[in-house]
């Protein structure tokens, strides 16, 4: 999409939703990659379907649901995504690595029940492009640097399940917690 359409149809939403924007980069760095057609067509069914409400105003999430919706009833319009061989990223899910976050305040009398697991775009390879974009992405190290527990393990090629079709990625099932919820405060891009 060029940046022509998205400040349209940001615009759009926002006169719409009776909302201004702070800082749309945030929305532009994680929608960019789609398809200018796709995008108007989202925003007009977020106008038409949503009453004028500030706090109807759809977030990078929410829209991002909206093109997974989009692509559903547009089958023609996805792309063949060709995944690579990582020996960081989660067995059979590329991309993703999967890590325990130690909970800020301890609310469980057993010290192993004071984590949070959660997913996290793998910083190592070009598979994490074709996962969720408003995901944080790192590299094993500055995981290890923040604390955090790694609890994908490093694996060889013969390890790895066929990844011509991976599992769904797990933050995108319906009732699953949103990534950046699932954070620390500290790391939480707000």
């Amino acid at each position: 999409m060029d940046s022509n359409t998205f400040t349209t149809c940001m615009d759009q939403l926002q006169d719409h939703f009776n909302k201004r924007l702070k800082d749309a980069g945030q929305y532009w760095e994680a929608l960019h990659q789609l398809p200018g057609d796709a995008f108007v067509d989202i925003c007009k069914a977020r106008i038409w379907n949503h009453s004028p409400n500030p706090g109807q105003f759809p977030t990078i999430q929410g829209l991002v649901d909206d093109w997974q919706a989009w692509l559903k009833k547009h089958p023609h319009r996805q792309e063949i995504i060709r995944w690579e061989f990582c020996p960081y990223c989660e067995d059979g899910s590329p991309g993703l690595i999967e890590v325990r976050i130690p909970l800020e305040e301890p609310i469980y009398p057993n010290p192993e029940s004071n984590y949070r697991n959660t997913l996290v775009r793998c910083g190592h390879c070009n598979n994490a492009q074709h996962r969720n974009p408003t995901w944080p992405r790192h590299k094993r190290e500055e995981m290890q640097g923040k604390g955090w527990e790694i609890v994908t393990e490093i694996h060889t090629i013969e390890d790895e399940e066929d990844i011509s079709v991976p599992r769904p990625p797990k933050g995108r099932q319906p009732g699953v917690t949103h990534i950046e919820q699932s954070l620390p405060i500290g790391d939480r891009e707000e």
